[in-house]
């Protein structure tokens, strides 16, 4: 694969990414999940990933959301899959989606953003089949900005999120 088309995780946090600390006796974002579970995984290629933020996903804020694109734009990235928490996925997904129109990013950009709504550590089937089938859409997919999760997928247009779910139109 070449380097303009190979996929790029960034994980950015979330629920996706925490684990119970026993010091501080809470959940925390800890290295990301994909990270942890690629080991296990018997994948045809490797899966760069970048831990861009640590943070659960209520507390990312506009600054954040422009790091992400300014760490796009200066790797010259075109595929990526990106990890975040479920809270706020859209909010980012949409800043990606709005960058690409006003052309702060390139046009044949695809972004899949993925997330798990239990930590990964605790149930790796929900988390891997999410990671699994983002992964699937981010070599697949044309340009664009998709939400992949629960098996289903579509661009962040046809996306929201409701009483803990996403629905697809």
């Amino acid at each position: 694969m070449s380097p303009a088309s190979q996929v790029i995780a960034i994980a950015m946090g979330g629920t996706i990414d925490k684990d119970y600390i026993v010091e501080s006796a809470a959940l925390e974002v800890v290295d990301p999940f994909v990270s942890w579970i690629m080991p296990q995984l018997r994948m045809a290629e490797e899966l760069p990933i970048v831990p861009l933020l640590r943070k659960d996903s209520l507390v990312l804020d506009d600054a954040d959301r422009s790091r992400l694109l300014a760490y796009i734009v200066e790797h010259d990235l075109r595929r990526l899959l990106v990890s975040h928490g479920t809270d706020t996925l859209l909010v980012t997904a949409s800043a990606v989606a709005q960058a690409r129109v006003d052309g702060t990013l390139p046009n044949d950009v695809t972004a899949v953003f993925f997330g798990a709504f239990r930590p990964g550590r605790f149930s790796p089937a929900e988390a891997s089949f999410n990671f699994g089938f983002a992964f699937a859409v981010a070599q697949s997919a044309p340009p664009g900005v998709y939400i992949a999760m629960g098996g289903r997928y579509d661009t962040i247009e046809h996306v929201t999120h409701a009483n803990g779910q996403f629905l697809y139109e």
